[in-house]
C-alpha cells in the first residue's frame, strides 16, 4: 500500500523529531561535561599561574632573609680592638646593671656564662662546621676579591645585557660579630622587675635576653620555713629574685 504524499511529509517530520531527540538526550550531557572539564581546565590553569607567582614572591623573600644579619636596622653595634674589648664588654654590662638598678632592684650577682653566637654571623657559621679561622678567611677573601668582582661586573654587564638577563650582585659577607654570655641576677618586686624587662626592650645596643628565671622567695621561704622550723627572707621589700641570660655582641675592628 503506497503512502499518500502528506504521510510521507508526516512520517519524515517524525523520524526528524526522533534524531533531534536522540541528539538532545546523547548529545547534551556529553557537552555539559564538555563544558565543566573545560571550565575546570581553565581555573585549573588560573591556579597553577597564581602558585608560580606566589612561588616567584616567596623565592625572592627567601632571598632577602637569606642575606639579612637578623639585626634591625635601628640597634648599634658596638665596636672594639683588641686593646679596647673587656673596656667595652664593662661598658655594656655596666648598662645593663645600671637599668636594673635605676628601676629599683637590687643587684646580686653578674657572671660569665657560654651563649650560642648570633644567627647569620662568620661566628655562627663557624660553630656550625667551618673553624673561626676559616670563617674570617672567607671574609677576608670576599673582601680582597670585590675588586676583581667589580672589574668583572663590567664585562658581565655586556654579556647579560646580550642575553636579557640581569647578574645578581654577590651576597655581603656574614658579620663578624664577637658574642659573649653574662648571667644576671638582681631581686625587687613585680613592679621593679617588669619596669628592668621594658627598658631593656628600650636600649638601643645589640644586647638581648636569652633566658629569664623568676623566684618569689617569700613563697619559696615561707615552704622551707615549714619544713625545716627556720628560714630568713634575704630582703621582705624585694621579695622576687630575677636571673637572665644575657648576649652580647660586639664587632672587631682594626686598631
Amino acid at each position: 500500500m503506497a503512502l499518500k504524499q502528506s504521510e510521507k511529509t508526516l512520517v519524515g517530520v517524525a523520524m526528524i523529531a526522533a534524531g533531534i531527540a536522540l541528539v538532545v538526550a546523547v548529545g547534551l550531557p556529553q557537552f555539559d561535561a564538555y563544558n565543566a572539564s573545560n571550565t575546570e581546565l581553565t581555573s585549573l590553569k588560573d591556579e597553577i599561574t597564581s602558585l608560580e607567582t606566589q612561588k616567584t614572591s616567596l623565592a625572592a623573600q627567601i632571598k632577602i632573609l637569606e642575606k639579612n644579619t637578623d639585626i634591625p636596622s635601628d640597634i648599634k653595634v658596638k665596636t672594639f680592638t683588641p686593646d679596647t674589648r673587656e673596656q667595652m664588654i664593662k661598658q655594656m654590662l655596666d648598662q645593663a646593671v645600671g637599668l636594673a638598678s635605676g628601676t629599683g632592684n637590687i643587684f646580686i650577682s653578674l657572671s660569665p656564662v657560654e651563649v650560642a653566637p648570633f644567627p647569620g654571623t662568620a661566628e655562627a657559621a663557624a660553630k656550625d662546621g667551618q673553624s673561626g679561622d676559616a670563617a674570617q678567611g672567607e671574609n677576608k677573601d670576599t673582601a680582597n676579591s670585590d675588586q676583581s668582582e667589580s672589574a668583572d661586573a663590567s664585562a658581565g654587564a655586556e654579556a647579560s645585557g646580550a642575553d636579557g638577563e640581569s647578574k645578581e650582585p654577590p651576597p655581603p659577607p656574614a658579620p663578624t660579630l664577637s658574642t659573649f654570655g653574662y648571667e644576671l641576677a638582681v631581686r625587687g618586686t613585680y613592679d621593679t622587675i617588669q619596669k628592668f624587662l621594658q627598658k631593656m626592650t628600650q636600649q638601643k645596643e645589640l644586647m638581648e635576653i636569652l633566658e629569664m628565671t623568676l623566684e618569689n622567695e617569700a613563697t619559696a621561704t615561707s615552704g622551707s620555713s615549714s619544713s625545716s622550723g627556720s628560714s630568713t627572707l634575704a630582703n621582705p621589700k624585694s621579695p622576687i629574685k630575677l636571673k637572665v641570660t644575657l648576649r652580647l655582641a660586639m664587632q672587631q675592628v682594626e686598631p
